[in-house]
């Protein structure tokens, strides 16, 4: 993570048939999570980076496919240490989130067709 990035919680657990870690972070004022799941077939795990909405909720910034990862990662087991096991696919996707939303916003421009039309509409 960048330097202007602040920890704010991280929570992981195992289960014989699961998985998880979750990381939270501060970046440019907004609330980012990561969350992976790996489930004990690959259809019951995902990857995900969200941001906090001003509403209050979580919003998909990106994701990885279960078949990116899921090979690569140890079976569930209650002994699992989830941080070790997700920690490198945690921060990449929090990495992914903080370079969207540091990404300058995309500019809209309209043809002089379009300018016009609106124009005469709007008169």
């Amino acid at each position: 993570m960048n330097a202007s990035t602040t920890e704010r919680d991280e929570a992981t657990g195992a289960t014989p048939t699961s998985y998880h870690h979750t990381r939270v972070v501060e970046f440019a004022g907004r609330t980012l999570r990561a969350r992976v799941e790996r489930g004990y077939y690959i259809n019951q795990s995902f990857a995900v980076a969200e941001v906090l909405s001003d509403q209050m909720t979580w919003t998909s910034l990106a994701a990885d496919a279960p078949s990116n990862w899921w090979h690569d990662t140890p079976r569930p087991s209650p002994d699992i240490h989830a941080a070790t096991a997700l920690g490198s696919l945690t921060e990449r996707l929090l990495v992914r989130a903080t370079e969207i939303l540091a990404a300058p916003p995309a500019t809209q421009t309209l043809s002089p067709h379009v300018h016009g039309a609106i124009g005469a509409l709007l008169q």
